[in-house]
């Protein structure tokens, strides 16, 4: 059976025990995703949940959900998932975050 992203995503927030557990579950999906997609993987090497990258050496949450390495040799990308409503608009303020929490990855 195949499911539109649509159908998997409503089912992630109708199954999602609060807004963290909504979110973890999200970042597992996109993790998914970017591990058997041909695009991303033909992109990275690896990609890590932030709380299993090897290089996080001890550092806590500071808003990178996922870290891959790129296949093209050149470093690291941190990755912010976002599980946002339908009628959101991304903001400089959304995006402000990872660029700070991504200095020093990669």
């Amino acid at each position: 059976m195949t499911e539109t992203i649509q159908a998997v995503l409503d089912e992630l927030r109708a199954t999602a025990l609060d807004e963290r557990d909504k979110g973890d579950r999200f970042e597992r999906l996109i993790h998914a995703y970017l591990t058997n997609d041909p695009e991303w993987t033909a992109r990275f090497t690896d990609v890590w949940l932030w709380s299993d990258w090897p290089g996080r050496d001890g550092r806590p949450n500071t808003g990178i959900d996922l870290v891959a390495a790129n296949r093209d040799g050149d470093g690291l990308t941190a990755i912010q998932c976002k599980f946002y409503g339908p009628g959101h608009k991304v903001a400089k303020a959304d995006i402000d975050s990872i660029v700070s929490a991504s200095e020093g990855v990669g």
